[in-house]
C-alpha cells in the first residue's frame, strides 16, 4: 500500500510478497526515484504508484536484505555467500554478477552499509567490502569480525558503531 501526504490509500499491488517475513527496503534516487523492497523472494520495486517484481532474468529471486551502494543495489542470496548486486547506477538491470563473502564458510544472513564500505553478516563472522572501481567488489583485507549476527533484522548503525544480536 502507499499513504500519500493527505491520507489517501492506494493498493499497489498484490502476491508480491511472502506472509509473515520481514521487508528490507531500500531508495534509489538514479535513473528515476524508486523504494526497493525483498523478504525472501523477489526483489519489488515502486514508485509509489505501482509496484511490481524486477522483470531482469537475471535478477536473484531468493533474497531477504538489500542496500542501494555506490549507486549499486546489491542483494544478499538467503542461503549462501553471495551477495548480488545490478548494473552501477541501473537497479533494475542485473546480470549473473556477484561478491562472495568467504573468509569464513559463512552464509550471508543480512547486509548493511556504512563508512563507503558494506558489510556482510553471517552467523559466525562480519566481513567488510569496498567498491574498488572495477571488480567492482572487494573484502577489505583485515576487517573480518569474528563474531557473527542471530537475528538479521536487528542490524542498527547507532554513534558510528554497528549494534545487532548475536547468540551469546
Amino acid at each position: 500500500y502507499s499513504i500519500n501526504k493527505v491520507g489517501n490509500v492506494s493498493n499497489l499491488g498484490a502476491g508480491l510478497f511472502k506472509r509473515g517475513v520481514r521487508p528490507s527496503f531500500d531508495e534509489a534516487i538514479n535513473p528515476t526515484r524508486k523504494l526497493f523492497i525483498a523478504n525472501g523472494g523477489y526483489i519489488v520495486a515502486t514508485d509509489g504508484s505501482t509496484a511490481a517484481q524486477l522483470s531482469d532474468p537475471e535478477a536473484p529471486n531468493n533474497i531477504s536484505h538489500i542496500i542501494i551502494f555506490d549507486t549499486y543495489l546489491l542483494a544478499n542470496e538467503i542461503g549462501t555467500q553471495k551477495i548480488h548486486y545490478s548494473a552501477v547506477g541501473q537497479p533494475e538491470v542485473w546480470n549473473a554478477d556477484f561478491a562472495v563473502a568467504e573468509s569464513h564458510t559463512d552464509n550471508v544472513m543480512a547486509i548493511a552499509s556504512a563508512w563507503d564500505e558494506f558489510s556482510a553478516f553471517g552467523k559466525r563472522s562480519i566481513e567488510n567490502f569496498y567498491d574498488d572501481g572495477v571488480t567492482p567488489f572487494l573484502p577489505i583485507s583485515g576487517t573480518v569480525i569474528a563474531v557473527g549476527i542471530s537475528a538479521p533484522h536487528s542490524i542498527k548503525l547507532i554513534d558510528n558503531s554497528w549494534f545487532f544480536l548475536n547468540d551469546e
